[in-house]
């Protein structure tokens, strides 16, 4: 078995090997890692929040004549973005798209979802506004953590205008973004935007779960 196969192996049980002995192994067998082997490193060392050491990797594979892919870029994104380092995932994105990669629907996830745990819904709501320009289509999570983040800091009018928009684009709010926006308008005293809520999921196919009747209580 190579070198590059047993590493492969290794990354994906999470076990990622020292880069450096790794890299001279394959040398001692006369073997060059391709952009599967060097996806598979990355991966691995953004997973274990060794993320500098991943984006020197990205730079190396370039400098080897190995040009990153989709893929390689969009886990070092969603690595960096897990430890908060949003700047640099921005970096890497824009040079993603030097290269020709637009950002997928995993890059925007990755970026909205890291803004809402720093209570950045404004950035978050930038992402979005990128993603329909680019003609990427968000789908419901993506819509409904915007929702919930719109609404926990009050920005109740603003998360109703989004889930209607979602709705004309073709996505159905599901059970969470229906609680989402009955939790935040009963935030703001509006219980009978609440009632109506709760029934138009019910002509929607929309079932309420335990959650739901748990945030009408509450308020």
């Amino acid at each position: 078995e190579k070198a590059c196969q047993i590493f492969e192996r290794m990354c994906g049980n999470k076990d990622v090997p020292d880069v450096d002995m790794y890299f001279q192994q394959c040398d001692d067998n006369g073997e060059r890692p391709n952009v599967v082997t060097y996806g598979a490193l990355l991966d691995g060392l953004c997973k274990s929040h060794r993320v500098e050491e991943a984006r020197k990797l990205l730079n190396a594979m370039s400098m080897e004549g190995c040009e990153p892919n989709q893929i390689v870029y969009d886990s070092l994104i969603d690595g960096l973005c897990k430890v908060g380092k949003l700047e640099e995932a921005q970096e890497v994105k824009t040079e993603m798209s030097e290269h020709g990669f637009t950002a997928t629907l995993h890059t925007y996830s990755s970026l909205i979802d890291r803004y809402f745990k720093v209570k950045r819904q404004d950035l978050a709501s930038k992402v979005l506004s990128k993603m329909l320009e680019n003609s990427c289509a968000p789908n419901v999570v993506i819509y409904t953590n915007i929702i919930d983040g719109l609404c926990k800091v009050g920005k109740t009018d603003e998360a109703y205008k989004l889930m209607q928009m979602m709705e004309e684009k073709g996505c159905q709010p599901n059970v969470v973004t229906y609680t989402a926006m009955i939790d935040g308008f009963g935030m703001i005293g509006k219980i009978e935007t609440c009632l109506e809520l709760l029934e138009r999921m019910g002509s929607k196919g929309v079932a309420p779960n335990y959650v739901t009747y748990r945030v009408l209580i509450d308020h």
